[in-house]
């Protein structure tokens, strides 16, 4: 866990893209460090005057020793020996605050607890004395979940108070607690800080909303959670920034000059899970896990309210942990990672670098440690039991022109051939660089190609090649290209100079020089032989030079390589022939492997391969492979199939019926009913039938799917049996019939068949039953001439009858017109009207069975 507690001040800088240097050099100069010895085993430091005198002083706790050394600065970088303090325990990190608020800053040295090995995390007070010297630790005892520690005056009393975090050893879930002083190097009982979904125990102190009391940051599941400080000891949550899971480390300070507190969070992106191993085929391997990703360092900037504004990217692969500082007296701040590299702030929202330091220990603190407005470097070394101090004498004027990479150092040569030298060079200030330029002597044995210089222009005069740029700003670079080719082999020496108008007051990285060793140059061609065709590749080495190609024959069958180059050519055939060897410098059959003495050749012969055809046949079903080198699947699915094997080889193939299927015989290059035993000789194109028939089975039918009878009646129908795939075996048959009352019936004769390969027949015989009986015609007739007669009598009747008044004559006239439109109703058809017909429906159903195998078909049976 990278742990940052150093409170920053104003500063100004805006990240947003990493610029990264091949090789990198030291754009910020540093002394050789000084070396303070301490207790055993230092752990870590804070920086601060502890004896009112206005200079920095360094105060280092010993886990080894139980104690802590106070090194007392001189105010020009160095320090008095130290002063060791007993602190009666093991601890590990160290803060600085005034808890008893006379105005002298105290100690606080943490230690954290470890569940692994129950012991309890803690903390002790020592009270300082206002010059340098402490008082006896006075101790507050915490559990063994204590993780981390913060220092800060969060209820406005002007004493310090205590952020602990801890993490649960069962659960691993993350609390916040707040322990407010009392005055006296003690504390009130803590007080639990509620914060939902808290991701590790990174956390930064500062007054984000400019209310004039202290705020927190917290990381949480997916961003950080900012906590108002209600100037009470009690915090209010605000708002989350989206910075990602995984914080690392978490720096507050003004980074724009916006005057406003902005985040710097360095965060490390979870690796992505490992997907399943899903193989092409049993053999292949399975793909490599994902990899880690880098981590980020993102900015966000404060918006004065305790909000932040969406947050860039600045930097990625920085090592933890991140320090603050201004390295190279520009004014703007730049990084330190936990591996030494610094990266420059240009002040225009990139980072330049990075640029390594000569620091051999762990930087664990930065500060201007002797006034110069340039910040130092304190660093820890343990196994000396000793504190670094690297002072930083970068020039703090003039323009430190820097070659930060120039090649091709140390590397070897073909004659003939060209190759490249590279320089990057950069400004690394603190002023601009005007009438930059860039001179090049060549060596004498190499013939000039070209030059190029982004910025500016080349040009190129009796073997010097001379690149200018009007002006090179402050923590810009130029990339210098330049392409020659050597004429004769053994050593050449590349020199380059930079320089400009301004001085440069670090001039030892304004020069460099490349020793090339230039070797003889041999051609590997590679011929191909043979009927058939392929391909032959390069593996494991590149050429002499990207311009000649590597080996791929296709397209380029011939390249140079150095002397003494061990060149591995691997042969590929085209779909469906073979590769049978090598000739030439090579022999065999597998991978051939050259040195190269001389110019060699090597040829690769390709044989067309014999097809072999496979033809699945039969209305069975069933697949055709070989036996045991798992080349080809035929299956009835896809039709036919076409392997071609090496001429000349012998394989032998099977045949597997799917399901109920049976095999039933080879023909072609093979014959015979055995599914095993088919061998073919592939001295040429060959062609083998597989035939599978389907599974012994029948089938079952009526002769008339439609009858008719009559009330009582009988019909009969013929039921046939046709057999499929041999089927020989017994078969019982039976009738049902559904349908109205009333009940008819079924028969079949024979309803048992024996065994064999004949297609019989049974007689179906259906019984109808009786049907009720209809009216008789001669009832229905009665009843129809005696409403016509009583029709006819009323109509005599009303015409019988006289009306005198209006009314009377109106309803008589109505009445008659209504019986004479019932006589035709009443008296119609003249004759015997028959009742309509009575039809019912039957359906018969007939199966046939022999043992699991059962089929059925259905009669439609009318009966009328």
């Amino acid at each position: 866990m990278c742990r940052m507690k150093r409170t920053l001040t104003a500063i100004s800088i805006v990240f947003l893209v990493s610029v990264t240097f091949p090789y990198g050099a030291a754009a910020s100069e540093f002394a050789t460090p000084k070396s303070y010895p301490v207790g055993t085993s230092p752990t870590d430091v804070v920086i601060a005057d502890f004896n009112g005198d206005g200079k920095p002083d360094i105060a280092v706790v010993n886990s080894g020793s139980n104690n802590v050394s106070i090194l007392l600065g001189n105010g020009d970088g160095t320090f008095q020996p130290a002063r060791n303090f007993d602190v009666g325990n093991s601890m590990t990190n160290i803060f600085a605050g005034d808890f008893n608020g006379d105005g002298k800053l105290d100690l606080a040295v943490f230690l954290p607890g470890n569940a692994s090995n129950s012991i309890a995390g803690e903390v002790r007070i020592l009270l300082g004395n206002g010059d340098g010297t402490f008082q006896a630790p006075l101790v507050t005892g915490f559990t063994i979940a204590a993780k981390t520690l913060a220092v800060g005056d969060f209820n406005g009393d002007k004493k310090a108070d205590l952020i602990l975090s801890n993490v649960d050893p069962n659960s691993s879930d993350v609390t916040l607690e707040q322990f407010l002083g009392k005055g006296d190097g003690s504390f009130q009982a803590p007080n639990q800080i509620p914060v939902s979904g808290l991701d590790g125990t990174v956390f930064a102190i500062a007054d984000f909303n400019k209310d004039g009391k202290l705020d927190l940051a917290v990381a949480v599941t997916g961003g950080v959670q900012v906590l108002f400080g209600k100037g009470d000891g009690t915090f209010q949550a605000a708002g989350v920034v989206a910075v990602g899971p995984n914080v690392v480390t978490m720096l507050t300070g003004d980074f724009n000059g916006d005057s406003h507190i902005d985040l710097l969070v360095y965060v490390q992106p979870p690796t992505p899970p490992t997907p399943p191993c899903k193989k092409p085929n049993p053999f292949a391997p399975c793909p490599p896990p994902p990899p880690t990703p880098p981590p980020l360092l993102s900015f966000f900037p404060g918006q004065g309210d305790g909000t932040f504004a969406g947050g860039a990217i600045v930097g990625q692969g920085l090592v933890c942990c991140i320090l603050i500082g201004n390295f190279n007296a520009d004014g703007t701040p730049d990084v330190i990672d936990g591996a030494g590299n610094i990266y420059l702030g240009r002040g225009n929202q990139t980072l330049a670098g990075p640029f390594p330091t000569a620091a051999p220990a762990k930087i664990i603190a930065v500060h201007d440690l002797n006034g110069d407005k340039l910040d130092d470097l304190v660093a820890l070394d343990p196994p000396n039991n000793a504190l670094l101090v690297f002072l930083n004498d970068s020039p703090t004027s003039g323009a430190d022109l820097d070659i930060v990479s120039a090649g091709p150092s140390g590397a070897k040569f073909g004659s003939g051939f060209n190759f490249e030298y590279s320089a990057d060079v950069f400004n690394a200030g603190p002023e601009d660089a005007t009438n930059f330029s860039f001179t090049d002597t060549l060596p004498s044995n190499v013939t000039f190609v070209s030059a190029t210089s982004t910025p500016g222009s080349c040009l190129f005069s009796t073997g010097v090649v001379t690149c200018h740029v009007d002006s090179l700003a402050n923590l810009a670079d130029a990339q210098i290209r330049i392409t020659v080719t050597p004429t004769a082999t053994g050593p050449i020496t590349n020199t380059m100079i930079v320089s400009a108008t301004q001085p440069d007051l670090a001039p030892d990285n304004n020069s460099a020089s490349q020793t090339n060793t230039v070797l003889p140059s041999y051609t590997l061609t590679v011929g191909k032989t043979g009927t058939g065709s392929g391909t032959v590749t390069e593996t494991g080495h590149s050429p002499l030079n990207s311009g000649n190609g590597m080996i791929d024959c296709g397209a380029t069958c011939s390249a140079k390589f150095l002397a003494g180059t061990n060149v591995s050519l691997n042969a590929g055939s085209d779909t469906g022939d073979f590769f049978t060897g090598w000739g030439g410098a090579c022999s065999g059959n597998s991978s051939c492997t050259i040195t190269m003495s001389g110019d060699q050749t090597v040829t690769a012969n390709f044989v067309k391969g014999s097809v072999l055809s496979v033809t699945l046949s039969g209305s069975g079903a069933g697949i055709v492979e070989d036996q045991g080198a798992h080349i080809f699947v035929c299956t009835s699915t896809n039709g036919d199939c076409f392997p071609s094997l090496l001429p000349g080889s012998t394989i032998s193939i099977q045949a597997i019926p799917s399901g109920s299927s049976t095999f039933g015989s080879w023909s072609g290059a093979c014959s015979g009913s055995d599914p095993n035993n088919c061998t073919i000789v592939m001295s040429s194109n060959q062609l083998v039938t597989a035939t599978f028939n389907p599974p012994p089975d029948f089938s079952l039918s009526a002769a008339s799917p439609n009858l008719t009878t009559t009330s009582g009646g009988q019909v009969t129908d013929m039921i046939s049996i046709s057999e499929q795939g041999g089927f020989s075996s017994a078969i019982q048959l039976a009738c049902s019939v559904a349908g109205p009352a009333p009940t008819s019936s079924c028969a079949l004769s024979p309803n048992s068949i024996p065994p064999g390969p004949n297609s019989p027949t049974s007689k179906l015989t259906f019984t109808a039953g009786t049907l009720a009986a209809s009216m008789p015609a001669s009832l229905s007739r009665t009843g129809t001439l005696s409403a016509c007669l009583l029709l006819f009598g009323m109509l005599g009747g009303m015409l019988a009858l006289r009306f005198d008044d209006q009314q009377r004559k109106i309803l008589w006239l109505s009445m008659m017109i209504l019986l004479v439109a019932m006589i035709p109703a009443a008296c119609g058809g003249g004759g015997n009207v028959p009742p309509p017909p009575v039809s019912r429906n039957y359906a018969v159903t007939v199966t046939a069975t022999s043992g699991a195998i059962q089929h059925a078909t259905t009669i439609s049976i009318i009966v009328q």
